[in-house]
């Protein structure tokens, strides 16, 4: 994605709940276990201006999930909520060159949102 010998600092942004900041340890953990000689660094986060601060490319890998029973409108009203607050971050702390790439269902939606809370970006 970036070139073959390309060094890559992975700054992890999930959310604040005890199920999930256990498993992102983990995977932390691993990583720096790992032998991936082009992982320079990995931090796993919960805090916004650490996971976009000076962030020059984001990868936007998750959305609410859909689940059986659940109004599409539900769905979105969730997502809305989670990439507005991802918008804003990246708007402040990301560099203004940066690019994003968003990777969950609806792509073409979470993009739109994302884009409208970081204009500058």
């Amino acid at each position: 994605m970036f070139g073959p010998g390309q060094r890559v600092i992975l700054q992890c942004l999930d959310l604040n709940l005890p199920d999930v900041t256990e498993n992102m340890r983990a995977l932390e953990m691993e990583l720096q276990d790992g032998n991936f000689p082009l992982l320079q660094e990995a931090c796993f986060t919960v805090d916004d201006a650490k996971a976009f601060k000076d962030a020059d490319y984001v990868l936007l890998l998750g959305a609410f999930p859909q689940q059986e029973g659940k109004e599409r409108r539900f769905i979105m009203e969730k997502n809305t909520i989670i990439f507005r607050t991802l918008g804003h971050a990246i708007e402040t702390y990301a560099k203004r060159d940066c690019k994003v790439l968003a990777a969950a269902y609806p792509a073409c939606t979470i993009a739109l949102l994302c884009a409208y809370y970081a204009p500058s970006v």
